[in-house]
């Protein structure tokens, strides 16, 4: 399985990524194992969300404005202390002009 070219996203693959984050590698249904092999273990990169932020111009307040969270959430994330839902990450890679996996890094 390939990776999702810059401006297209792959949804299955996007699925399949969060189905291995929230349960882990140990613990993918049986039935997924075979699928998910190739899929490559994404986790939420909380230093690109500050470079990112910053660079489209966006305080943390009008980044939690335009996420719909709380402006503590945001510094959250930036502190790596909490990691987004895949709603508020996509809203957070909207308001920065930005693919949701440029906000991700690979595990492993």
């Amino acid at each position: 399985m390939t990776l999702p070219c810059r401006g297209h996203i792959n949804i299955r693959l996007i699925y399949k990524s969060i189905y291995i984050l929230s349960f882990g590698v140990k613990k993918v249904h049986k039935k997924m194992q075979d699928e998910c092999r190739d899929v490559p273990f994404r986790k939420f990169d909380f230093i690109k969300l500050r470079e990112y932020r910053k660079a489209a111009g966006l305080t943390t307040l009008r980044l939690a404005e335009l996420a719909g969270v709380d402006q503590s959430i945001i510094s959250h994330y930036e502190a790596g202390r909490k990691s987004p839902s895949i709603e508020t990450l996509a809203s957070i890679a909207a308001a920065c002009k930005v693919m949701m996996d440029d906000l991700m890094m690979i595990v492993g």
